[in-house]
């Protein structure tokens, strides 16, 4: 394990680029990530969804053009002492705090109501993405601009990267950690970061925040939605592939102290054999005051592009997430991990995040009545784990201070494209049938690395 000194070394190495901006200077265009559901397996899967525009044909101009994806997450605890000194280690904090949540097996029986919602039960054919295609980046990328995804591994600028099978191993989940993220569906208030590293995130984060001067790497997003609620009063800045654009954020996707829990997390036989792939990352920003909500939504609703479902989202705030006052802190449902129909996920019903119960239109009596949600409360440089079912959002931001995340969405190694379309925008696609991999879906973890 890297010595404490060697990390905090690391953290406060300057950024290449400082810059401050506004949060918001004004709200814009509505858009979402709306993909569709469809019923293909007993297994978890499904069909892509094409976007308005052909994503693949403009790869070769700017590599910037509208994807899909969602994801979020808030508590459960970590208990493992090799993992706890291992973070503090890294960030001279404390490690999390521990939150037992009960729940038992969720009713999974199909509803009958479920055609109503846009984009379930149709086919990729008959099926556009409009609201995606809402968050095509205005800017192209600058000649010369960088672009972050043809380093492989970690440069160094965020961590220092293990060098021996014990130094990764410091960073693995306690069984009992694992055996809580298989029971309610996520782990939580789990320490990967410093709040020095968070600070010097949110530098990064600010580059993207100027309208009048964006970012030389701008085209690199898959997404960019200024405010993806449309509603000024309502503002959720929302964005996917910024790890592409600056080097502190391309070294976050590589994190130890996520990376390795993932590979615990997504093999579904529990064996700890899991090779770690990168699915996407994402950034939600709510400013103060006027901060947008997350709708109640499941991750792989919007994922069936690839298949099988050994995706794993990992949220981490870089923002202290409070409860009382709520300042947008995510939240689940313990045990909705279970919740399906028929081996598919429940629909999109709100493509714009908006409408926070929209999903409670598609459950069942019984999921209804098991509908309890548990805040996460993270500190700033916690992270949760959660499972690609569990049922999760966030409410909006009326505190004075903004709450801002970054998501990392992982795959596991074997993961297949389920469309012969981009899987994300400005991408090489993947045909249908083969796996996921190449530079833009790079190894982050190989569970050799800790033996």
């Amino acid at each position: 394990m890297a010595s404490s000194a060697r990390i905090a070394s690391a953290a406060r190495r300057p950024l290449s680029l400082s810059t401050t901006s506004a949060f918001l200077r004004s709200p814009a265009r509505r858009a979402a990530a709306s993909l569709t559901s469809t019923a293909a397996s007993s297994q978890v899967r499904g069909v892509h969804t094409s976007c308005t525009v052909s994503c693949c044909a403009q790869a070769s101009t700017t590599r910037g053009r509208p994807g899909a994806g969602v994801g979020r997450t808030g508590p459960g605890g970590s208990s493992s002492s090799s993992y706890r000194a291992a973070l503090q280690s890294v960030s001279g904090s404390a490690p999390m705090r521990t939150m037992a949540t009960s729940c038992e097996r969720m009713n999974t029986a199909p509803n009958s109501d479920q055609s109503k919602f846009q984009g379930y039960g149709t086919k990729s054919k008959d099926y556009v993405n409009k609201e995606a295609a809402k968050g095509t980046p205005k800017h192209a990328s600058k000649p010369g601009a960088k672009d972050w995804s043809m380093e492989s591994g970690a440069s160094g600028a965020l961590f220092p990267k293990p060098t021996s099978a014990s130094e990764w191993q410091q960073f693995r989940l306690s069984p009992s950690d694992v055996q809580r993220y298989h029971r309610d569906g996520y782990i939580s208030n789990v320490r990967v970061l410093s709040e020095e590293q968070c600070d010097r995130l949110l530098d990064d984060y600010s580059l993207f925040l100027d309208e009048e001067n964006p970012h030389e790497g701008h085209g690199f997003f898959y997404e960019y939605h200024r405010n993806q609620s449309g509603d000024p009063n309502n503002v959720l800045l929302h964005t996917l592939g910024h790890w592409r654009i600056t080097q502190l954020f391309h070294d976050l996707v590589y994190l130890p102290s996520i990376a390795v829990a993932a590979s615990q997390l997504l093999d579904p036989e529990n064996r700890d054999e899991c090779t770690v792939r990168l699915w996407h990352d994402q950034l939600f920003g709510k400013p103060p005051n006027h901060g947008g909500v997350v709708a109640w939504h499941q991750d792989y609703s919007y994922w069936n592009r690839t298949m099988p479902m050994r995706h794993l989202t990992v949220h981490i705030a870089l923002d202290d997430q409070t409860d009382e006052p709520d300042n947008g802190c995510l939240r689940f449902v313990p045990g909705s991990h279970r919740w399906h129909r028929n081996g598919n996920p429940l629909p999109i019903t709100d493509a714009t995040f908006g409408n926070m119960d929209s999903i409670k239109a598609a459950l069942t009596a019984e999921e209804l009545a098991q509908f309890r949600h548990v805040p996460g409360k993270m500190k700033k440089g916690e992270a949760s784990f959660h499972h690609p079912l569990v049922v999760h959002g966030s409410f909006s931001n009326r505190t004075p201070s903004p709450r801002r995340a970054c998501v990392v969405n992982y795959i596991g190694d074997g993961v297949i494209s389920n469309t012969d379309d981009c899987l994300l925008a400005g991408t090489d696609p993947v045909p249908k049938g083969e796996r996921v991999q190449g530079r833009f879906f790079p190894v982050v973890f190989d569970p050799a690395w800790a033996k």
